[in-house]
């Protein structure tokens, strides 16, 4: 017969087996999560804006970035802000709804929309090239 230390040391090795299963589970679908809510974030909202202000930056010194945008960017990036608010960070939330309000970056107020935009685009792109490391 067996012995009920051999049950119990089997026993109790399959229950940890199956912890430890559910935590890698649970651990590789939050990783999947992050990875598609930053690749959502990058299509839908930093990427539009970060095109705008590359755009805006072609002809321009580096260090310099004070425009306005134009009437069309102006109707696009209001749908956009509008469409995808629910993607945006808590933290870059209001910065990001002044640039709906005010309609231009060339205050010094918004420079910092212009930074928090930048940071939003790195931010998520090294979340998804950590992603896939």
């Amino acid at each position: 017969m067996v012995s009920t230390d051999l049950l119990l040391s089997g026993f109790m090795g399959a229950i940890v087996a199956v912890g430890l299963s559910i935590l890698y589970h649970e651990y590789k679908l939050q990783r999947q999560k992050r990875h598609a809510l930053a690749k959502e974030r990058l299509e839908k909202v930093y990427g539009p804006l970060m095109l705008i202000l590359r755009a805006h930056n072609a002809g321009k010194d580096a260090d310099k970035q004070e425009f306005g945008y134009f009437k069309e960017e102006e109707k696009f990036i209001d749908a956009l802000l509008l469409k995808y608010y629910y993607l945006i960070e808590e933290k870059r939330k209001l910065l990001l709804l002044d640039l709906y309000k005010h309609r231009k970056f060339a205050t010094a107020y918004g420079q910092e929309i212009v930074i928090a935009i930048k940071e939003g685009y790195k931010e998520n792109i090294d979340l998804l090239n950590k992603s896939f490391a």
